[in-house]
């Protein structure tokens, strides 16, 4: 075929195990499509196993085949044993073991050389796109959990190779050649503008069986309104079981072994054994060692047709691949699809076997290359879970770059965050920059760094653009900074493929939750109170009995005899010991319940509608329902403002209002007030007592935004006033609650550097005071001068991590919280 015409067509690509088929489609609707599959001048596609070092790899497919794939004695590389492979390695073979990433081995001359799956792979799919498929347009079949780096291995690989081709999931290409024959005969999708219809994809090849359910939703563009597939991500929509290819050929024994492997994949004519080997390893497990689970086949038709039964309503179902036809004669299979079809609700299944159904799929990916050509969106892809770590004063989290999972694009075509992430920075100080990223394919997370030509003087504003094209290769990232004094603007460049992975301490990949707990804090993160099954099951009851009287008793009936709630404060106080180091009660501090969180509204509201019709009455009973509020953490602001209003009112339980409010409080201008009447009583410094110290201690370690209304002098004055308790309690053995909460309170008190990053600056005379402090405690620790608290918490430890949070390199849980 001349060049020009190749240019008048888009090439569609598909590559099995044992068959092969490209196929144009013409770009004027009025020319004959051109197809090219294997014929019996062809033989099963494999690799040719190299002799020396860096040799590069050659595709063999032509009958007949090159000697050196010959599997006989001569030449020596090209020999079968169990010891040394064989001359060749068959794609068959590559796509098994590319799931698990096999490395094939054998022997030159007592040398041992590997060849990993996807190397074979990559060049025996872009081989045949560089001889077959030259056109201005080119798609090529993958997997459907192809995944980022193989895709990319795989387009590189092609570019090298001079051809530029796009990639296309198997079960997509399936739907996109059903469609082209049945679109006509499908309901009118203008009349089912928020309808689906499902159409499930089986591929059945020699190492497993995969079922995709690909969904048929109506999309409209300037062509009309059409069936376009819609593809949601693997880790959603795929199911697999293991097949039984490699169990289904010739049964083989070490004395027939050769003539069996040159059988299926050498030999023109190629059979299959019409069962299973009689109680022998599989024809792979013989040759090469590799342990490749297989099914029955009446084990994958049961279990096949288990799944179908649970797709509602399919149009129809598709069957691919070199055992296409005995999954699809499978007898339940069968039966699943006769009593749909019998029923009128679906077409009759395809069932493309071998050669037929590569044909089928190039013909697919050969539309989605017109398409792409045309600018024509073939179909609807979701991409891949994307998330980078960002650092906010040191509030770690990761930020979703590529959207949700169900969030539908265009397939094929480059999908950009549509506004870029602002609000990113450069400390100032800073000597690099360093991308982190995490991705749902991979099991740890990976990072890029970039050296500064000099420290940024100031911080420095960045954002940052994100881009990815499903199926084709890597998401882009590219952060640039904004110019500032000296430093010029720097554009950074990153794809998860160039990106090195985080190690740990012994040097193995790290997840997302290790990467957070290996990150060096300025502040401690919070430590919530946690709820208790246990606990919440024993109150439910009397909670019951409470919304019960409420609703159904006036208030003073209810003061009269208030057993009840007092019984329910007892009851929602009750601290879980199972759950120790930890504080557990019935309700955890966000107001939550551990189940029946409706039961907890409730009675919630039940409480503050007692509690809004008795609070002006001087009575025990409305000192139990606070205390009952505080222990639930409820969250009302006409509540919170109550008791910020009435801390110094000494007609009340001032225990009782000063408790609730280190328990329930959470308005940041409230909070600043429980500061002033616990440390700045009458606008003078006081020295609290153990009471004022544990509500403190409590609402900043329950609530995020506790430091946000009091400024950074008043907060360092709150540290030193703390300073001075610890010193006390350290000179009286370290034994007392006072001791304890002061300690937690100057360590939660840097979450002031929230919204102050400046706060307590590690230099600054209080830090290096309370760091001295801190190490005093642990030699006289060290000395038996200083006892631990209860014995549960390794205080030199607790110590230890209080001084590296000072020093902004603190990481992990309070110890000294967990008592």
């Amino acid at each position: 075929m001349s060049e020009e015409v190749a240019q008048e067509y888009a090439w569609g690509v598909s590559v099995g195990s044992m068959h092969w088929s490209t196929l144009g489609m013409p770009l004027d609707r009025k020319l004959p499509a051109i197809s090219k599959h294997r014929s019996p001048d062809h033989t099963a596609a494999s690799v040719l196993l190299s002799r020396w070092a860096g040799e590069p790899l050659r595709l063999d497919y032509c009958w007949p085949p090159h000697p050196r794939g010959s599997a006989e004695m001569w030449p020596p590389e090209a020999k079968i044993g169990s010891d040394c492979g064989s001359g060749r390695f068959p794609l068959a073979a590559a796509w098994t073991g590319r799931i698990e990433d096999r490395v094939w081995s054998w022997k030159v001359d007592g040398e041992t050389r590997e060849l990993h799956s996807l190397d074979a792979i990559v060049t025996t799919v872009s081989a045949f796109a560089q001889r077959n498929a030259r056109g201005r347009s080119n798609a090529i079949v993958i997997p459907n959990d192809f995944k980022q780096r193989e895709q990319q291995k795989l387009i590189d690989v092609c570019l090298t190779s001079g051809v530029d081709a796009a990639l296309l999931w198997l079960p997509v290409a399936a739907a996109l050649a059903w469609l082209d024959d049945h679109q006509e005969s499908l309901p009118d999708p203008k009349l089912q503008p928020s309808g689906s219809l499902a159409l499930p994809v089986v591929h059945a090849d020699w190492g497993r069986v995969n079922c995709c359910t690909i969904h048929l939703v109506p999309y409209e563009d300037k062509h009309g309104t059409r069936w376009v597939p819609a593809r949601q991500r693997p880790i959603v929509s795929d199911w697999n079981i293991h097949g039984f290819g490699w169990n289904d050929v010739t049964s083989c024994d070490e004395a027939n072994i050769e003539s069996a492997w040159k059988q299926c994949f050498i030999a023109k004519n190629q059979t299959f054994s019409n069962g299973l080997a009689d109680g022998h390893q599989n024809l792979l497990d013989r040759v090469t060692g590799w342990t490749i689970d297989q099914r029955s086949r009446l084990q994958v038709d049961g279990a096949l047709a288990k799944h179908l039964a649970t797709i509602d309503s399919p149009v129809s179902a598709i069957f691919v691949g070199d055992f296409a036809d005995a999954v699809a004669a499978g007898p339940d299979v069968n039966q699943q699809f006769r009593r749909i079809t019998e029923n009128g609700t679906a077409n009759v299944p395809v069932v493309a076997a071998g050669v037929a159904g590569e044909d089928l799929l190039a013909r697919g990916a050969s539309i989605f290359a017109r398409d792409r050509a045309e600018r024509r969106t073939s179909y609807l892809d979701t991409l891949p879970d994307l998330e980078l770590f960002v650092d906010r004063n040191h509030q770690y989290d990761w930020l979703s770059l590529l959207g949700g999972s169900d969030q539908f694009v265009p397939g094929g075509q480059q999908w950009e965050l549509p506004n870029p992430i602002e609000g990113l920075a450069l400390r100032r100080g800073a000597t690099s920059i360093k991308l982190v990223v995490a991705h749902d394919e991979y099991p740890g997370v990976r990072e890029l760094q970039v050296t500064l030509d000099r420290p940024a003087e100031q911080r420095l504003a960045a954002t940052l653009n994100v881009s990815a094209t499903p199926a084709q290769g890597n998401a882009k990232l590219r952060l640039v900074t904004v110019a500032q004094g000296s430093i010029p603007s720097r554009s950074i460049l990153a794809n998860w493929d160039r990106m090195q992975p985080v190690l740990d301490h012994e040097g193995k990949s790290v997840d997302k939750a290790t990467f957070l707990k290996m990150q060096p804090r300025a502040y401690p993160e919070l430590f919530p109170r946690r709820w208790s099954h246990a606990k919440w099951r024993a109150a439910i009851p009397t909670a019951q009995k409470i919304i019960r009287r409420v609703r159904d008793e006036p208030v003073d009936s209810i003061i009269k005899d208030d057993w009840s709630i007092t019984h329910l404060k007892d009851r929602l106080l009750a601290k879980d010991q199972s759950q120790t180091p930890f504080d557990a009660t019935a309700i955890g501090s966000d107001f939550k319940a551990p189940f029946d969180q409706a039961t907890l509204d409730v009675l919630g509201a039940s409480l503050l509608k007692f509690w809004q019709s008795s609070k002006h009455l001087q009575s025990a009973s409305v000192t139990t329902v606070v205390r009952a509020l505080g222990y639930l953490s409820v969250e009302n602001k006409e509540f919170d403002d109550w008791l910020a209003a009435n801390l110094g009112n000494r007609f009340r339980d001032r225990q009782a209002v000063l408790h609730t409010s280190g328990l329930a409080m959470r308005a940041p201008s409230n909070i600043a007030t429980l500061f002033d009447f616990v440390f700045f009583a009458n606008g003078r410094s006081v020295s609290p007592g153990a009471n004022e110290l544990k509500a403190i201690s409590q609402v900043l370690r329950y609530r995020t935004d506790a430091t946000q209304s009091i400024d950074s002098q008043k907060c360092e004055r709150v540290i030193q006033s703390c300073l001075g308790i610890f010193e006390r309690g350290m000179d009286r053995g370290g034994g007392g609650y006072p001791f304890r909460w002061a300690s937690l309170i100057i360590v939660y008190m840097l979450r002031r550097r929230m919204f102050d990053f400046d706060f307590l600056d590690p230099q600054q005379d209080i830090a290096i005071e309370a760091k001295e402090l801190f190490r005093t405690a642990i030699q006289r620790h060290q000395q038996r001068l200083l006892r631990p608290m209860g014995g549960s918490v390794d205080l030199p430890a607790a110590l230890q991590q209080m001084i590296n949070y000072i020093d902004r390199k603190g990481s992990g849980d309070i110890l000294m919280a967990s008592e």
